[in-house]
């Protein structure tokens, strides 16, 4: 790291700015340092990326989808709560015609 001047070390006014910079500059086959603008932004391209007119979505409409899914849903449970149902009553009335039949 070469020599600085006087206004370029109180450029660097606090610890992270000073750790950033000798990182950058330090040499030995260590690991260098990469500037990061943002670490938590997403790229356009992967899944987990929404346009900025995406987030925070509500609304009526956004409503109206929400309660057809919730209703969407429950209609499947409450068919597949019917078909155990109706298999349970087919199986013990199957049960009951052969045991009545034993007699």
């Amino acid at each position: 790291m070469q020599p600085r001047t006087r206004s370029s070390r109180h450029a660097f006014a606090s610890k992270d700015d000073l750790e950033k910079a000798r990182l950058r500059h330090r040499s030995g086959g260590f690991f260098r340092y990469e500037e990061v603008r943002d670490p938590l932004a997403v790229a356009s391209s992967s899944p987990g990326y929404l346009r900025r007119s995406q987030w925070m979505t509500a609304g009526p409409a956004c409503e109206e989808l929400n309660h057809a899914e919730r209703e969407s849903a429950s209609i499947l449970r409450d068919e597949r709560t019917e078909v155990r149902r109706s298999r349970s009553f087919a199986r013990e009335e199957l049960h009951s015609v052969q045991r009545s039949g034993r007699s």
